[in-house]
């Protein structure tokens, strides 16, 4: 005689109907615990990616592209300004003009702070909910 079939075993060493009842429930406990732990995983990964547009303004700010001529000068003449010939006096207007239309008293450092009301516009950022 040979071996005998696996479904021939499982079927020989099946659990009594109280014992597979508990096997489930301890299996269906365990699929909540671990579904509630991945959703809190998953929820505190999206609260801690940044946006794509906090992307883009970090990557900027590295550069240097929020401090450099070309770019200040094509700002402060969109907002309707007319650019100082210094790039510290750019600085200066683009951090004053932003307090002006943002209403909030910023450092004068002379560095230029982006936010995403400034950087999309403001009528989009107020419509768009906080996350």
């Amino acid at each position: 005689m040979g071996r005998i079939s696996r479904h021939r075993y499982a079927m020989n060493h099946r659990p009594d109907p109280a014992r597979r009842e508990s096997e489930i429930e301890s299996y269906h406990e365990a699929v909540e615990r671990v579904t509630a732990k991945h959703q809190q995983v998953l929820a505190d990964i999206k609260a801690n990616t940044p946006t794509f547009r906090e992307k883009q303004i970090a990557y900027n700010k590295a550069r240097g592209a929020y401090e450099s001529r070309t770019f200040l000068e094509s700002t402060l003449r969109m907002k309707g300004i007319d650019p100082a010939a210094d790039i510290e006096d750019m600085k200066t207007q683009y951090e004053e003009w932003k307090r002006d239309v943002l209403g909030v008293p910023l450092p004068s450092t002379g560095a230029v702070l982006v936010t995403l009301k400034e950087s999309v516009g403001a009528q989009w950022a107020e419509s768009v909910p906080s996350l």
